[in-house]
């Protein structure tokens, strides 16, 4: 059977596939499926756009084959060159909360090329904070997907640009410049729908899989209860779907949507009606891709 991305909206989608056979040790056979389904209209900053920056001036397109990189252009940074190439992409005009998704591309040359870092920022170089320094291996292609006949290659994301930012800024340095030479091409931006939980107890953050929830001691028939609260971070609101709860507890989880930048709260009680140690995990199920 064929499994179908439908791609109606940009967005993240995610889920498990489930289905039942008479197979002896896997009676339930479950498949986790995932996908980004980019905006048509994402941006794309090339070297020469306005949001492209050379900032030693020195980067030069000769080294490349006529015709070749994004838009039939790049630059290259010469072997050897002081001070090593450098530059920058910028994307001015973004709304801080919004979630994001960031690619590159470039010309791969396996004897030409090496290992270039790009470092993002929200905010500009100087004063903006550092998101995260990504090393890509020019040697090989950029394969994540195709747009236009063109590979890109993911850089970051799904990403939150912190609120209060409207700029992304991303420094590329030819910093290698005793064994091969790098490319700077196009940085492409787009921006996903996609819902984003983060579930806290008693104002700690909890870690799916890790974190745990502790009700101390108590005699029959007293109750402990403690109140989870999962806060959507994303810009599309979160489907809070169903719940399983271990053996001696109870909850009065219900399901719920969360708008995006709300919370929704439910209680976990540990019923304490008989003697004994109570353990076990919660399940909580979501949209969340």
């Amino acid at each position: 059977f064929q499994i179908q991305l439908d791609a109606v909206s940009a967005g993240r989608y995610s889920g498990t596939v489930e289905f039942a056979a008479d197979d002896f040790d896997e009676q339930l056979f479950e498949i986790q499926l995932n996908g980004d389904v980019l905006d048509a209209g994402g941006t794309v900053v090339d070297d020469g756009d306005g949001g492209f920056a050379d900032v030693n001036g020195n980067l030069i397109s000769t080294l490349l084959i006529p015709g070749t990189g994004f838009s039939g252009d790049a630059l290259t940074s010469v072997k050897g060159s002081t001070p090593a190439g450098q530059a920058t992409w910028t994307f001015g005009g973004l709304t801080g909360g919004n979630i994001f998704r960031l690619s590159t591309t470039w010309v791969s040359y396996l004897p030409f090329l090496e290992d270039v870092t790009y470092s993002i920022y929200a905010g500009d170089t100087a004063t903006g904070t550092l998101l995260k320094q990504v090393q890509i291996d020019q040697e090989f292609a950029p394969d994540d997907f195709v747009i236009g006949g063109t590979g890109f290659e993911d850089l970051m994301g799904p990403f939150l640009l912190p609120v209060g930012q409207d700029t992304l800024t991303i420094a590329m340095i030819g910093n290698i410049p005793a064994r091969a030479t790098v490319v700077f091409d196009a940085v492409r931006l787009d921006s996903l729908s996609m819902s984003d939980a983060a579930v806290s107890e008693g104002g700690n953050d909890l870690t799916s899989g890790a974190s745990t929830v502790a009700f101390g001691s108590t005699l029959p028939g007293t109750t402990q209860t403690r109140t989870i609260t999962v806060t959507n971070n994303g810009n599309v609101a979160l489907q809070l779907q169903t719940i399983e709860m271990p053996n001696g507890f109870s909850s009065t989880f219900a399901p719920v949507s969360i708008a995006a930048g709300t919370n929704s709260t439910f209680d976990v009680t540990l019923d304490a009606s008989v003697t004994g140690d109570f353990f076990g995990d919660i399940v909580l199920h979501s949209d969340e891709p």
